[in-house]
């Protein structure tokens, strides 16, 4: 097992990003003292939420012992209050960050697979955002998406809201057109990647995820949404990381 801080220089985003890879196994023949050669491995690319880190997956999630069981690499990028888009005023590439850049690093750097089937994608609250438009949008590299508490965004709720929601303006962050949900669902017609998505019903998030599960569901496309008791918390995502997992492995 290792744990790695890993800082590199992004050309996407222009400046230098910190990420925390966690990798299983070393896969050593204790009776022939020497590393076994193993197969390419699984990889999740985890995304934090708002005001949130690279390490808060490690630590406050508890990943480690879940991902060693399965096997499975998991790279945690710093997502620095992005939303993990492209914003071009800013001359941020963050989903080009996300689902090229990042995954060609790690490919060149770590034993990892790079078949679509082991390669997935998740987050919470902005990461779920994140995992969910990167995931639909580079459907061709994520079979698996998984999201807790997304902050599910559309054009029709920044409009309605002036793009002000819990005090921060959305609006200087959202400057394409691809980072409404339910219309680049709307768009995907190859390609469309497993996608789970859970939220707490006492989450101030719940009404946007329901109207996102429904506008799935109209769209016919295969998903599991599920609901339970909990807050947008830790408490609520250790539990639902882990289930995501069953369920990815399971597929």
């Amino acid at each position: 097992m290792a744990i790695l801080h890993l800082d590199y220089m992004s050309i996407a985003i222009g400046h230098s990003l910190s990420v925390r890879v966690y990798l299983p196994h070393d896969h050593i023949d204790y009776a022939a003292n020497k590393y076994i050669n193993a197969e390419p491995m699984k990889t999740l690319y985890l995304l934090n939420g708002f005001h949130g880190n690279e390490n808060d997956w490690l630590y406050l999630g508890e990943i480690i012992e879940l991902f060693r069981q399965h096997n499975i690499a998991v790279i945690m990028p710093a997502g620095l209050n992005s939303f993990y888009i492209d914003n071009q005023d800013r001359g941020a590439k963050f989903g080009e960050l996300i689902g090229k850049e990042l995954v060609d690093v790690t490919r060149r750097m770590f034993n990892l697979s790079t078949k679509r089937e082991d390669t997935w994608i998740a987050g919470l609250s902005m990461g779920g955002y994140g995992a969910l438009r990167n995931g639909l949008y580079y459907n061709d590299v994520f079979s698996v998406v998984g999201a807790f508490s997304p902050a599910v965004l559309s054009e029709d709720l920044l409009k309605q809201t002036g793009g002000i929601i819990n005090g921060f303006n959305y609006n200087r962050l959202f400057s394409q057109d691809d980072i409404d949900l339910f219309e680049l669902a709307s768009t995907i017609k190859d390609q469309i990647p497993e996608i789970y998505i859970a939220c707490g019903t006492e989450d101030f998030l719940i009404e946007p995820n329901r109207a996102f599960h429904t506008h799935l569901d109209s769209l016919g496309i295969n998903h599991t949404y599920v609901e339970g008791t909990g807050n947008h918390d830790f408490v609520y995502w250790r539990k639902h990381i882990k289930e995501f997992v069953a369920y990815a492995t399971n597929l």
